[in-house]
């Protein structure tokens, strides 16, 4: 297989830098914040003999432009299904990953004809319901970059200024209300830790109000499972897409 090609898309919202190795079915996988489309650098490899994989870094991120600065997770959605625009690609597999999974959710939500299966991951926090207490989860992961000074490193500063953007626009989103409107069959895929047991499996429960839902739930992993446990988030993204 040959090595992933990196390429631009220029959409009306900014120009997406974006990884594509492999061939077959499309499937794109949109990444957590503040990080790229490198949180799927070990998972990537073990797809490609079987997808095409697009591996955007979402506005703000990576290489890709800045981040509007009242964007919402809607504009990302957007962004998304033109970035499918320019690889000429109609529809496609999706997973998402903690700020990813809101993405995917608004994409599949907003843009239904272009999502065939779909794949919400992430940490139990990631995945709760109840748009009160997920804010009230997530608010000490986002905090720090509303109430300090970005840091002196200019890479580090940009990072620090497209967080606070993604954050406002994960606040303003209710992620359990879009996910219930969702008709691809989705796949809830929850990473439960002990340190986010008193938050209870989230997944299950929101995925029987789904038209379409259904839940796994990993126990002991952590953030880094696409680093640690590769082999097994491609397994069962294989086992779910098909």
């Amino acid at each position: 297989m040959s090595p992933p090609t990196s390429q631009f898309a220029s959409t009306p919202h900014g120009r997406i830098r974006f990884s594509e190795a492999g061939a077959g079915p499309p499937l794109l996988m949109i990444h957590s914040s503040p990080n790229s489309h490198r949180d799927f650098a070990a998972v990537t490899p073990l797809l490609t003999d079987r997808y095409r994989v697009i591996a955007p870094d979402t506005l703000g991120f990576g290489e890709s432009d800045e981040i509007p600065p009242s964007v919402t997770m809607e504009t990302l959605a957007d962004s998304m299904a033109a970035l499918l625009d320019s690889a000429g690609i109609a529809k496609a597999h999706v997973y998402g990953f903690h700020t990813g999974n809101k993405i995917a959710a608004a994409l599949a939500e907003g843009h239904s004809g272009r999502v065939d299966r779909l794949i919400l991951a992430g940490m139990t926090h990631s995945l709760i319901d109840d748009k009160v207490a997920r804010d009230a989860a997530i608010a000490p992961f986002a905090e720090k970059f509303f109430a300090s000074p970005p840091p002196p490193d200019p890479a580090a500063a940009r990072l620090w200024r497209s967080s606070a953007p993604i954050y406002r626009a994960n606040f303003a989103f209710d992620f359990g209300a879009a996910v219930r409107k969702i008709a691809a069959p989705t796949l809830l895929l929850e990473f439960a830790s002990q340190a986010e047991d008193h938050f209870g499996h989230q997944a299950p429960a929101l995925a029987a109000q789904m038209k379409n839902g259904t839940a796994i739930v990993l126990m002991d992993v952590g953030a880094r499972v696409h680093a640690e446990r590769p082999d097994r988030i491609a397994a069962l993204v294989r086992g779910f897409v098909g």
